[in-house]
């Protein structure tokens, strides 16, 4: 398995990031994990 992390400011710049990156993905996703911070949003992508 593998994983991506991505940060952003706010929700839009994280879509804008996730749904890049899973348009480009040929692999099976396992999991998507989501944080918030401050100041911050986070995603973990693992996958196959």
């Amino acid at each position: 398995m593998k994983s991506k992390t991505f940060t952003a400011m706010g929700q839009t710049g994280l879509d804008k990031k996730v749904n890049r990156f899973l348009a480009n993905l040929d692999n099976k996703v396992v999991s998507v994990k989501f944080a918030v911070g401050f100041g911050y949003v986070g995603a973990m992508i693992l996958y196959e």
